[in-house]
């Protein structure tokens, strides 16, 4: 019997990896964003360490915050090259969109890490926080390719069906909803959450507000009419209806956090909840994009075994039903 850490591994153990690995990279944008709004950026202005004296924080609020957020990055890593490694040793056919969208997350992790520091030696430069926000939303959309290609028992291809047409749809709307992702971004670096009022430092701002805002609310409003359309396009059925209503459901709680939070002044607790369903939105229509651009490739699995990977028994903790 092989040990566990080694393999071969069944479908079942990617599936749950990469789902593992989906949530840490959900889990650490929110633990991010709760970091800049409540203004927890230069809790710990130091970096690797908290301050030049002290590894860890003292028990302060905004310390612990921004602490906690870099620690995120361990579980985010660890899982993240968990799914990798099993990928790479799965049983039978070698799964290359399995290889490379894991191999996408780990590395972009490290760039992130990367950017991180940045943030905390240049003192939250709206660019880098920009950026490093825009990295986590490219990281949950390969997190989310990964598990969707885990689930599939044959490896995806770009569609090569007659309808073809749906999957252009479907990587537009994913395309108009970057597009608002990036304008929200814009407004939360031109409004009053700079990520550092808790600790009393002054951050640059953009000075884009009201242009950033009224280009993201009615991005908004024109994704919300889309998905209405696509709801009700009589083609739908079954799987592809079910996350197109749940994506219309989050879609219409997105726009109602919005103007909720713009009339009241953005507080910081209802941005977060902004930012939370945006995660999750962000996630089901990239799973909406693939399920519509990729479809499994028809092949003998075991024709193309990969020599590297051993063919014999599947450890038992890992094995399928």
């Amino acid at each position: 019997m092989r040990p566990l850490l080694l393999g071969p591994y069944a479908p079942r153990a990617a599936r749950r990896a990469t789902a593992v690995a989906l949530f840490f990279q959900w889990f650490i944008v929110i633990t991010g964003a709760t970091v800049r709004l409540t203004g927890s950026g230069l809790g710990c202005p130091n970096w690797p360490t908290c301050t030049t004296t002290r590894a860890v924080p003292e028990l302060e609020q905004h310390a612990l915050i921004e602490f906690l957020n870099r620690m995120t990055t361990t579980p985010t890593l660890l899982t993240a090259i968990a799914a990798l490694w099993i990928c790479w040793r799965l049983v039978g056919a070698a799964r290359r969109d399995l290889r490379i969208a894991t191999s996408l997350v780990v590395g972009g992790v490290f760039v992130q890490a990367g950017l991180g520091a940045l943030t905390v030696i240049l003192e939250l430069p709206p660019e880098i926080v920009a950026v490093h926000f825009l990295v986590s939303i490219g990281l949950l959309a390969a997190a989310t390719f990964a598990w969707c290609a885990a689930t599939s028992d044959a490896p995806l291809r770009l569609t090569r069906r007659a309808g073809r047409g749906a999957a252009l749809v479907a990587v537009a709307m994913l395309t108009l909803l970057l597009a608002i992702i990036v304008a929200g971004v814009a407004t939360t670096a031109s409004g009053p959450h700079s990520g550092a009022a808790g600790t009393g430092q002054t951050v640059d701002r953009f000075q884009l507000f009201d242009l950033a805002i009224m280009l993201h609310a009615r991005g908004a409003y024109l994704f919300l009419a889309l998905i209405v359309v696509l709801t009700l396009w009589r083609r739908q059925r079954g799987a592809a209806l079910r996350d197109l209503s749940l994506l219309l459901l989050l879609v219409a709680g997105q726009i109602t956090l919005g103007e909720v939070q713009y009339r009241t002044g953005l507080p910081w607790g209802i941005v977060l909840a902004h930012v939370v369903n945006a995660a999750l939105l962000w996630i089901l229509a990239t799973r909406i994009a693939v399920d519509a651009a990729f479809e499994p490739r028809a092949r003998d699995l075991l024709a193309d075994a990969d020599p590297a990977v051993p063919q014999g028994d599947v450890h038992p903790l890992v094995s399928t039903p």
